[in-house]
């Protein structure tokens, strides 16, 4: 009888086993399909997240841009030295123009640097990409040093996620002027070879 009961339990268990393994099967062979829908933010310094992130490089430029095989290459920055263990020199493209006609120079940079981490309630802040930055030196109209709490062998890659905004255009402005395009004065896109960025304009 023991023996019986024990055979039962173990055909009834292979049966149970047997439907499991049948439905993973058939499981396994099916298609799931996802949508999801997500907008994205003008102000090119908020929330730093995927959509955004596509969406202001077809508009801004970064110091530094990044090829096919995610190699560092020049954007507004022409070329980046360390000349110290902490400092960082960057050598700024020259003849560079906003859509509004101001030029493109250092003081550009330092504003934006200097904007990114102070955006009141910015949940999603591009200043992680800002992470030991101590200071932001204007060495000249297109040159510019950035001094770092520490040895950072990557801040090139990190620039490549920080995009530039019109000192003369932005002073002052928040993440609705931008929406409206009253702070958007944008680079043109093809100083360097990149993809033309759209012709916006800032409000007089």
């Amino acid at each position: 009888m023991k023996r019986l009961a024990m055979r039962r339990r173990i055909g009834a268990a292979g049966l149970a086993l047997g439907a499991m393994l049948s439905r993973a099967a058939g499981a396994a062979a099916q298609t799931l399909t996802m949508g999801m829908q997500t907008g994205f933010g003008i102000d090119p310094h908020v929330l730093f997240l995927g959509p955004n992130m596509a969406a202001a490089r077809h508009v801004f430029d970064t110091l530094v841009n990044r090829d096919a095989d995610s190699r560092w290459t020049p954007g507004l920055t022409e070329s980046w030295t360390a000349i110290a263990d902490r400092v960082w020199e960057l050598k700024l493209r020259q003849g560079v123009t906003f859509q509004d006609g101001s030029p493109f120079t250092a003081e550009d940079v330092a504003f934006s640097l200097q904007r990114i981490p102070n955006i009141p309630n910015n949940t999603g802040s591009y200043a992680t990409n800002l992470r030991g930055i101590t200071r932001v030196e204007v060495v000249d109209p297109h040159g510019i040093r950035l001094h770092t709490a520490a040895p950072n062998p990557v801040l090139p890659g990190q620039l490549t996620n920080v995009f530039i905004v019109s000192a003369k255009a932005a002073a002052g402005a928040g993440t609705a002027d931008f929406s409206r395009g009253r702070a958007a004065a944008l680079h043109p896109g093809d100083h360097h070879g990149g993809a033309t960025r759209h012709p916006l304009r800032a409000a007089a």
